[in-house]
């Protein structure tokens, strides 16, 4: 990753292509929580285009499963990180 597309992660710069380094060096904790991820499995779905990731918590907070999923989408030959949602 040269750049990440962070929309909604920082929005003094919304929409804007970052360096790889300015996202993990100042907004990682925005994004990522070493407390929960870590040695947590993942699964991940790619295409020519996209690169998912998704962290699965079943039944951990209560009666319902949640989910993490972190998108990279290819933009100018290269996966951009685009974002991250969670569900529900």
């Amino acid at each position: 990753m040269d750049s990440i597309k962070c929309i909604n992660c920082i929005s003094e710069r919304s929409e804007n292509l970052q360096s790889s380094k300015v996202i993990f060096e100042k907004h990682l904790e925005k994004l990522y929580n070493p407390e929960l991820l870590n040695e947590m499995e993942y699964s991940n779905y790619k295409t020519d285009s996209i690169i998912r990731i998704t962290y699965s918590f079943e039944k951990m907070f209560g009666n319902e499963s949640s989910h993490i999923v972190y998108m990279f989408d290819k933009y100018e030959g290269k996966y951009l990180f685009s974002g991250m949602i969670t569900v529900p």
